[in-house]
């Protein structure tokens, strides 16, 4: 998953989560092997302390996978809501009995996290939004009634590539400023 980002500030008093991307499989329950999810969202909880990434992946199958992973290595929330455009970049695989997941910044990769457990092939229908959820967060403490369109995202998103393949970081290091 690729996208430029452009952020003024964390809405800290309207979401504690700010979410840029969610899929989902509409067929099945979390709890069920052919449940499938993609989420990467973003939360303003360091401001002031800017000890932790704002961001924040889950990439699930079924109960395996990764849920609420922290990603980004040196990156606050004063660093992404600066009010200028940078470029992200998400990766994710599997390998050995873990996911590997790399966030690229500006081009330069940033941070990788291996950790949890691999997910298995997802089908069926796929439902997404970009800048909100899709619907409630498996799992999740909060409103019950967190549904679509909660966790909105307060920034501008441009150029948002969402790719079915193992990007290489030549790819992304060298294409990150090229249109496609």
């Amino acid at each position: 998953v690729e996208f430029w980002l452009k952020k003024v500030d964390f809405a800290l008093t309207a979401t504690k989560k700010e979410v840029i991307f969610d899929i989902h499989t509409t067929s099945s329950i979390s709890s069920s092997a052919d449940y499938g999810r993609l989420r990467i969202e973003m939360s303003g909880h360091g401001v002031g302390t800017n000890t932790t990434s704002p961001f924040y992946v889950t990439y699930m199958s079924g109960t395996t996978g990764i849920s609420n992973q922290n990603i980004g290595s040196s990156l606050t929330t004063s660093s992404i809501a600066d009010d200028s455009w940078h470029h992200y970049a998400f990766r994710f695989k599997n390998t050995g009995s873990n996911i590997v997941t790399d966030l690229f910044v500006d081009g330069a990769h940033n941070h990788r996290v291996t950790t949890g457990t691999t997910i298995n092939y997802i089908s069926g229908t796929i439902v997404g939004t970009i800048g909100a959820l899709t619907t409630h967060p498996s799992g999740a403490a909060g409103p019950p009634q967190a549904n679509k369109g909660w966790g909105k995202l307060s920034g501008s998103v441009d150029e948002f590539r969402y790719w079915k393949v193992w990007r290489t970081s030549e790819q992304i290091q060298t294409r990150w400023f090229d249109q496609v």
